[in-house]
């Protein structure tokens, strides 16, 4: 097993592939932290909520479509390299 891990760091590609992963991944929970903060911040418990339920989703909604999209490109940018 540890043989395949090692053999598998020695392609440039898969190096490629897992550092542009991680930051993607990375940049998506921030993004998601920061809304979950911003969320919960204005939203005051015992007051009308200033971002609803469907603000909320629409958010998300956005976010997913660009991960995906972001996704798509990078894979096409690694399979012309």
């Amino acid at each position: 097993m540890c043989i395949v891990i090692k053999d598998a760091f020695n392609e440039r590609s898969y190096v490629l592939l897992v550092a542009i992963f991680a930051m993607l991944d990375g940049a998506f929970v921030s993004f998601a932290s920061v809304l979950d903060l911003l969320f919960e911040f204005y939203n005051v418990p015992g007051q009308k909520p200033v971002y609803s339920t469907p603000v909320i989703a629409a958010y998300g909604g956005v976010t997913a479509v660009f991960g995906v999209a972001s996704s798509i490109v990078c894979a096409i940018v690694l399979q012309k390299k």
